[in-house]
């Protein structure tokens, strides 16, 4: 499954084995499409017990509000999502998830 929104945030799904779907984020991801993007993968994982690895190395950039909202809207799930972070970049809101990821 892809798609593509408006913002510039296109969205990959990739079902793998295990019962584990890759997540891929790609370009522009803002507070309002995360809280968006939050709400349909909460409602996902309640229907389903598949596992999760959110990819966001291939976002163009991720703000504080953002990574914020992402880390706040997730944080019950946290045991079933692992995040694949960005090698390089000015992703310094990332660090954010973190301590409120836990």
């Amino acid at each position: 499954f892809s798609s593509q929104n408006a913002h510039g945030l296109s969205v990959h799904v990739e079902h793998r084995p295990a019962s584990t779907v890759w997540v891929h984020l790609k370009g522009q991801l803002n507070s309002a499409t995360a809280a968006q993007f939050v709400a349909e993968l909460r409602t996902t994982l309640a229907r389903r017990d598949d596992r999760v690895v959110l990819n966001m190395a291939n976002l163009a950039n991720l703000e504080h509000d953002t990574a914020h909202t992402l880390a706040a809207g997730l944080r019950s799930y946290r045991d079933l999502i692992r995040i694949v972070l960005p090698l390089v970049g000015e992703f310094a809101a990332l660090a954010t998830i973190i301590p409120i990821y836990r």
